[in-house]
């Protein structure tokens, strides 16, 4: 009786002494510190790597401004080239009818001959029109990216009281001060 009372001791104990190397390793991959994760009065200021970045912005107060205004640029660029590709495909498409219209006027009897120069541009037009799709793709996804964090980039260049009110502070029950104690 008491062997196996031994046994399964030795059992329970290997199980709790796994379970607590791997409470331990995820500990270590959050980075708390055990001796400070209860000190509330570290949670009352703003941590050094923000402030870091607080002082970047308020040296340079335009920052936010002029990556609206680059966005903004950036999406006439987009349009501006958008334009240009539709524009030179209704060119194509208005020659091609031309040469529909002339073949119904002259018959079948000439060949379609498309000049060397002409199936070079389609081309040409068909690769940019292939990267214009990717950049647009990249700049719809810039530009949400752009939308989700532009409010945290004015928060950070604006007043430090503003800031210190949207960081999550620690709330503390009696249980939880006990506990801590």
């Amino acid at each position: 009786y008491s062997e196996e009372k031994a046994k399964l001791l030795r059992d329970a104990m290997s199980k709790i002494d796994g379970k607590n190397e791997i409470l331990e390793q995820f500990i270590d991959s959050l980075q708390v510190d055990a001796e400070t994760v209860d000190n509330l009065d570290l949670y009352s200021h703003i941590p050094t790597v923000l402030m870091e970045k607080c002082a970047a912005l308020s040296v340079r107060p335009d920052t936010v401004r002029n990556l609206i205004q680059s966005m903004q640029v950036l999406s006439g660029v987009v349009t501006d080239v958008e334009v240009s590709l539709k524009e030179i495909k209704d060119l194509f498409d208005k020659d091609e009818k031309l040469e529909q219209k002339l073949q119904e006027i002259f018959g079948q009897q000439g060949q379609q001959v498309e000049t060397p120069g002409l199936s070079e541009v389609k081309k040409e037009w068909e690769k940019y029109m292939g990267v214009h799709e990717k950049a647009s793709f990249t700049n719809t996804e810039l530009h949400k990216a752009m939308n989700l964090h532009i409010g945290n980039l004015r928060l950070l260049s604006g007043p430090l009281e503003q800031l210190r009110a949207a960081l999550p502070s620690p709330s503390v029950t009696e249980d939880d001060k006990a506990i801590l104690q």
